[in-house]
């Protein structure tokens, strides 16, 4: 059961009627707005002259010149992470979601593996938080795992000391 729009109780007359959200509707922009507004020049390549498809000629809103960084971004790329056309003329922008951290991986395991849309990152152990303190606390570039926690995919190496070394005696000779 969806929901009703509601309604006004007062006539909006004399006053500036709503819109809905995204909505931008302006006359003269001006330096304050914070929407982009194209000053009359054509921004992106128009994809239908690209297969000399378009019918709008002159009054087409986008660029009908071979310009490489205005091109429109490739649909299947964008969409599948993946475009089979060897010389496509799109943009191949990376999907978003690959610039995050998984947050599975980070706790020790992700059921979607490899086939995860977040990325997976091996860290590194810091030595010193697993010893008992790390002076560098939250801003420390090693992994800290709480007792009791072992993810296969961090490493304990020797060379990620912050600090002194601690007083537990660790072999390293066993990572090699």
């Amino acid at each position: 059961m969806g929901r009703q729009p509601r309604r006004l109780a007062e006539p909006t007359e004399g006053r500036a009627q709503p819109r809905r959200p995204g909505a931008h509707v302006s006359a003269d922009p001006g330096k304050l707005c914070p929407f982009r507004h194209d000053r009359g020049e054509k921004m992106v390549v128009c994809k239908h002259w690209l297969r000399g498809l378009c019918k709008k000629g002159d009054q087409c809103k986008f660029l009908h010149q071979y310009d490489v960084t205005r091109m429109p971004v490739c649909y299947f790329y964008s969409k599948f992470g993946d475009c089979s056309n060897k010389e496509c003329p799109f943009l191949h922008v990376k999907p978003a979601f690959k610039t995050r951290d998984c947050p599975w991986y980070d706790q020790g395991f992700c059921k979607d593996g490899p086939l995860c849309k977040y990325r997976h990152v091996r860290r590194i152990m810091c030595i010193n938080y697993s010893a008992g303190f790390c002076p560098e606390g939250p801003k420390c570039q090693f992994a800290h795992l709480s007792s009791g926690q072992w993810v296969p995919h961090l490493l304990l190496l020797p060379g990620n000391l912050t600090g002194p070394l601690p007083r537990k005696s660790v072999c390293f000779s066993t990572l090699r």
